[in-house]
């Protein structure tokens, strides 16, 4: 519920002109741990396994704290949505190209090329008749606020995904200054 409310609240704020973002130093691992704990307990009466891999030495990004926890909060939540029982949802980080790649993957359902290329936009969902048969909750909000959080601090994010072989998402973030 708390999702929902926030990101009907910052779709709001997006649209006119004030949502606010406070770039500075981000550890990706201490962020990435947060969102983890958050769903540790969802993913446990899910049976589903949420995994961290960090690469060692990783540097800080260049983000929002609070906003770039928020893009892992949908993006977790998303992937426990569409991940089946004994799924399987990674929060990994490496260096790449000389910035940062955050990326959140899922064992899950997986999407069709017809539904990825409307997935960041306002109020689209991927299949909504068969969600809402299923019982998943949403609002198509999420993955908007994710491109737009990220877009306005020099981020990008790009998603792979296939049906029956889950969803890969990633964020290219640039190191934070020493």
């Amino acid at each position: 519920l708390n999702i929902f409310v926030s990101n009907i609240l910052d779709t709001a704020k997006i649209k006119a002109g004030r949502m606010e973002h406070h770039v500075q130093p981000v550890c990706v691992e201490k962020t990435a741990q947060n969102v983890l704990t958050l769903f540790a307990v969802a993913a446990k009466r899910q049976n589903a396994r949420l995994l961290l891999e960090i690469e060692p030495g990783l540097p800080q990004v260049a983000a929002d704290p609070e906003r770039l926890e928020q893009v892992l909060v949908n993006l977790v939540s998303n992937a426990l949505k569409f991940t089946l029982e004994e799924g399987t949802i990674k929060i990994a980080a490496r260096r790449k190209d000389g910035k940062v790649e955050l990326s959140v993957a899922d064992t899950g359902e997986g999407m069709s090329k017809e539904n990825l290329a409307k997935l960041f936009q306002r109020f689209q969902q991927s299949d909504a008749a068969r969600q809402k048969a299923r019982g998943i909750q949403g609002t198509g909000l999420g993955l908007s606020i994710v491109k737009e959080a990220l877009d306005a601090i020099g981020a990008s994010v790009a998603v792979a995904s296939e049906p029956g072989k889950g969803t890969r998402f990633s964020i290219l973030l640039k190191i934070a200054d020493p």
